[in-house]
């Protein structure tokens, strides 16, 4: 195997902190989730109601991101391990995020143009680089 090139370190330790960062954020989310019915819920049954479905929803959400979390840091850990399926990974959601760059770019110009150049720079980067290409081929 080659030495790995800077930049596949760089993304993949930037996919293992964002693996972490969604995980702690959805761990948070489902503790809120469960704690949220009882905190709402009074001796109204409208707001007993309104406290349920919002803890099942912070709770559904929270989970989602949790396992979102963990298949982001393993995508991260396989691109440090020179894995190509990673690699895939990365530029497959290097180009869904070019294409919702497009549609942010219409709630938010700045950010939309901030996405599409970092999707778009790690999509190239991963797909062109010669030294890319050689360590995970």
């Amino acid at each position: 195997m080659t030495e790995m090139p800077t930049g596949v370190k760089v993304i993949s330790i930037l996919y293992q902190i964002g693996g972490v960062i969604d995980m702690l954020l959805g761990t948070f989310l489902t503790v809120v989730g469960t704690g949220l019915t009882s905190l709402i819920a009074g001796n109204n049954a409208l707001a007993g109601l309104i406290g349920a479905v919002s803890g099942v929803v912070f709770l559904i959400g929270g989970l989602f991101l949790v396992g979102i979390g963990v298949l982001i840091f393993v995508v991260g850990r396989g691109l440090w391990n020179a894995r190509n399926w990673a690699r895939i990974v990365v530029i497959v959601l290097s180009v869904v995020g070019i294409l919702m760059s497009f549609a942010n770019m219409f709630t938010g110009f700045i950010m939309g143009i901030i996405t599409l150049a970092v999707n778009g720079l790690i999509c190239w980067y991963m797909t062109t680089n010669k030294d890319v290409k050689k360590t995970f081929a």
